[in-house]
Parts: structure tokens; C-alpha cells; sequence
């Protein structure tokens, strides 16, 4: 049941720590992927020699999320090469941290770009052809922040806390044609917190235990599988219990 052979799967910002594992995980099981960066060219190399080893079945697009021509486009070939696609994977994020009395207008905007305003671009384009298969899924990766927000991430929690409701607008909104909708919340990914971070979390987690980008692949594979076929328009938090 969790068998993706026939599925088309976007993951953008597939050159990330946390994008890499799931674009490798999704192929394990089956899916043509669709591995997306921008400017993370040795990252992308590395992650196709991996994937050359479980698959052949991937396409790799270049594209800048900030700019909406570069978007169309990256659609366009995608369209002209598979004609469809099942899985969207809303992954690719930036953070610009700063104090809000010294935050420039351009931090703002870049960080609503790529973490908003292109996961709705990119679920715009997808939904367009899935409502043609009257199936598909979209995944939003969001943030364990908007529910324990740290100082000089008002950009970055904004985009994230605006993902969060548009994840269940959407899955209102395309559920009739059979899209699912839904977020992963990861928590402090182990990969990205300091020896006195990884000391609080285990001491706070209910799960006394630190979250992996592997916890996040995994979760988002059974969102993507037809075991969680009556899901949608749900936010599951990924993140050892922190916010429980």
C-alpha cells in the first residue's frame, strides 16, 4: 500500500537535507521524481548519484521560486514531458532572521516568496493537472515555530503560519476532485540544533527524542500512500511531542 510506481512526484527544494530524503525515500517506493533547486547545483549533483542507484526514473528542474516566470516554466516542461502530475511536495524554504526594528522590506518579501507565495504557484499548477486525473496530493512542509515561535522570525513564521491555513483551504477547496491536502510540522530537525538545544528538546519532548529529516520522510510517504487516502486538510506534527 505504500507502492508509488506510476506517480509523478515534484519535490521542491529536493537539494536540502531535509528535501533529499524524502525525494530519496519516495523513489525507493516506486515514484518518478522531479528533483527541483535553484542554486544548490553540487547539492542536486550528489543527491542524483544517489538516486541513480535506486532508479532511473527522475527528472531534475532548475528554477527560482521568486520569480514567477521561472515557475511557469518549470511547469511547462513538466507538463510537455509527463503530461501529469500526482505529488506535490511544497518543501523548499529560506529563513532571513532579524530583529523587527532592523528587518528589511526585501528579508520580508523573500521569505513570503519562496515559503508562501510559491508553494501557492506550485499547488495552482499541479491542481490544474491533477483535477484532470480527479486525484492527487499536495504536502506542505511547515514549521513546529508557528506554535513556539523564537525572536527574529517574524518573516519566517508568517510564511509558515499562512501555509498552515492555506493547507486547510485548499483541501476544502479540492477535495471534490479528489486532491489531498495536507502539512507536515517537523519539529528541530537533528541536523540543525546545537549540543544545548539537543539537551532542552530531550528534556521537553514527551518522546525524549530528537526529530530526524528520516521522522519527516517517512510521515510524509504515508500522506502520500493510499493508507491515508481519508486524510486531508490536516497538520501532523512531526516533532517527538514538543508540542503536546
Amino acid at each position: 500500500m505504500l507502492n508509488l510506481n506510476n506517480q509523478i512526484a515534484l519535490i521542491t527544494g529536493s537539494s536540502g537535507y531535509l528535501g533529499r530524503d524524502i525525494s530519496m525515500l519516495l523513489a525507493r517506493h516506486g515514484a518518478t521524481v522531479i528533483l527541483h533547486y535553484n542554486e544548490s547545483l553540487k547539492e542536486i549533483e550528489k543527491l542524483e548519484e544517489e538516486i541513480k542507484r535506486i532508479t532511473s526514473n527522475y527528472y531534475i528542474v532548475k528554477a527560482n521560486l521568486t520569480q514567477d516566470s521561472e515557475i511557469v516554466d518549470m511547469f511547462k516542461g513538466i507538463s510537455n514531458k509527463f503530461k501529469k502530475i500526482d505529488i506535490l511536495i511544497n518543501n523548499a524554504g529560506i529563513a532571513h532572521n532579524n530583529y523587527l526594528v532592523y528587518m528589511q522590506e526585501e528579508q520580508w518579501d523573500e521569505v513570503l516568496d519562496v515559503n508562501l507565495k510559491a508553494a501557492f504557484l506550485c499547488s495552482k499548477y499541479s491542481a490544474k493537472m491533477m483535477i484532470q486525473s480527479n486525484k492527487g496530493c499536495i504536502i506542505n512542509v511547515i514549521s513546529g515555530a508557528i506554535c513556539t515561535p523564537s525572536i527574529m522570525q517574524v518573516n519566517y513564521i508568517a510564511s509558515k503560519g499562512g501555509l498552515a491555513a492555506v493547507t486547510k483551504a485548499l483541501a476544502k477547496e479540492l477535495g471534490p476532485f479528489g486532491i489531498r491536502v495536507n502539512a507536515v510540522s517537523p519539529g528541530p530537525l537533528s541536523n540543525k540544533i546545537n549540543k544545548e538545544q539537543e539537551k532542552y528538546i530531550l528534556k521537553t519532548a514527551a518522546l525524549n527524542k530528537i526529530c530526524t529529516t528520516q521522522h519527516v520522510a517517512n510521515t510524509v510517504l504515508f500522506l502520500c500512500s493510499s493508507m491515508a487516502e481519508i486524510i486531508t486538510g490536516q497538520i501532523i506534527n512531526v516533532d517527538g511531542g514538543i508540542t503536546v
